[in-house]
C-alpha cells in the first residue's frame, strides 16, 4: 500500500469513527413509586415490625425528591443533584441534604432529627439491570454520641441496613 493510500485509509477511518455517536454516561432515573420488599429487606427485621413502606421519587436534572410513607408518617427530602458536589465534611443542620454520583450509584447524605436527636443518614441507591428493583444501603449515625442502655464501650452510634424496593406498575 502506498503512502497516499495509507493516508487516505486513515482519513476515512477517522471520519468514520467521528460519525459514531458519543454518549455521556447516562445516570439512572429513580423516578416512580417503589414498595419495600419486606422479605428481602433488613430494615423490616430491625426492632418493631414496620408496616408497608412506599417511596415516591421525582428526579430531574437538578434534584431528586424522595417522599417516604411509613406507618402513617410522611417524610420528604430534596437532594440537589450535582455530580461535582462533595458530601459535607462537618455536621450540618437538620434538614440539610447533599448528593453525589459514584458511577451509576447515587449517594445521598442528610441531617435529620429523630426523636429529638440529630442524626446523619447516608444512603446509596442503585437499580438492578432491568430497572425494576432499587437497592438502598443506609447508614444512620447519631451525631452527638450514643445514649443507650448497656455497656457504652460496645454500643455503636450507628446502624446500617440494606433494603430492596420494587417499582410499582
Amino acid at each position: 500500500m502506498t503512502k497516499t493510500n495509507t493516508f487516505a485509509a486513515a482519513i476515512v477511518m477517522v471520519v468514520g469513527l467521528s460519525a459514531l455517536p458519543v454518549h455521556a454516561q447516562e445516570r439512572p432515573d429513580f423516578s416512580g413509586t417503589w414498595t419495600l420488599d419486606s422479605t428481602r429487606s433488613e430494615s423490616a427485621a430491625q426492632g418493631q415490625p414496620i408496616g408497608p413502606v412506599t417511596v415516591a421519587i421525582q428526579q430531574s436534572g437538578q434534584e431528586i425528591r424522595v417522599q417516604t410513607d411509613r406507618d402513617g408518617k410522611h417524610e420528604t427530602v430534596t437532594y440537589p443533584l450535582d455530580a461535582a458536589q462533595e458530601p459535607p465534611k462537618a455536621v450540618g443542620t437538620a434538614g440539610s441534604a447533599t448528593s453525589r454520583w459514584n458511577g451509576d450509584v447515587l449517594q445521598t447524605e442528610s441531617m435529620r432529627s429523630i426523636n429529638g436527636k440529630a442524626v446523619m443518614v447516608r444512603e446509596s441507591r442503585h437499580l438492578d439491570r432491568a430497572g425494576r428493583e432499587m437497592i438502598v444501603e443506609t447508614s444512620v449515625e447519631i451525631e452527638h454520641g450514643y445514649e443507650g442502655a448497656g455497656d457504652k464501650d460496645q454500643a455503636k452510634p450507628y446502624i446500617t441496613f440494606k433494603d430492596v424496593f420494587v417499582k410499582a406498575q
